[in-house]
């Protein structure tokens, strides 16, 4: 936590974005490899009347797919923490927008539209999902200045005004924001100097006061 000298003071606290959570992470690795399992072990037991030598590579492909599937189910489940929750994830990401990339162009080209209408609908929630996680690697800061408590979001950052809070709590690394709403905000602090603590709930209490009477409940 830091406090910025000059004519308006302010605080900015370090903290963990909330938005992003781990198990929904892993359940859609966990969906990848499933979805990628099924269309290489399709691809791989292809009638025999298909095997001619200008789709016997097929069958390749087909088990290289499906044990990549099994990978991404292993990692997913056995080395959760070390790898779906830390960037490493979005290596992963890259390489499943790749393959299931590969599918789509060659499954259109060969006019095989049901496994790349299912390739694609899994491509478009992985892209979401890599864009997401990749901005909520970023550093998040919660704001304290004289306007109220700016909140980080993923795409655009909420300003709360003093009228609206009742609280503000700095404890066991963890800062909590109670409205008068009934909203409560918590975020788990990065870096936090315990001299400061008590100043950044002195500084929010004393701004709650000043500007309690301007709240107007909602009917």
């Amino acid at each position: 936590m830091t406090n910025d000298s000059g004519a308006q003071q302010t605080f900015k606290i370090k903290v963990q974005n909330n938005k992003i959570k781990n198990n929904q992470v892993t359940a859609l690795h966990l969906m990848v490899g499933l979805l990628l399992i099924v269309l290489g072990l399709v691809t791989w037991m292809v009638p025999d009347v298909m095997k001619t030598n200008k789709y016997i590579f097929l069958e390749k492909i087909g088990l290289l797919y499906s044990l990549f599937g099994l990978f991404l189910i292993i990692v997913s489940i056995f080395f959760n923490k070390k790898i779906i929750q830390t960037k490493k994830s979005q290596i992963l990401r890259v390489v499943e927008i790749v393959a299931l990339s590969i599918i789509i162009i060659y499954s259109f080209f060969r006019h095989w539209f049901l496994p790349a209408s299912y390739s694609f609908a899994a491509l478009i929630g992985i892209i979401f999902a890599y864009l997401w996680e990749k901005q909520a690697l970023k550093d998040f800061n919660i704001q304290l200045s004289e306007k109220g408590i700016l909140l980080p979001q993923i795409w655009k950052d909420t300003q709360l005004h003093w009228k609206d809070i009742k609280n503000v709590v700095v404890k066991h690394n963890v800062v909590t924001i109670d409205c008068r709403n009934n909203k409560l905000f918590q975020y788990k602090i990065y870096s936090l100097y315990n001299k400061n603590s008590l100043d950044v709930e002195a500084y929010s209490l004393q701004n709650i006061k000043d500007n309690a009477h301007l709240f107007q409940e909602d009917w």
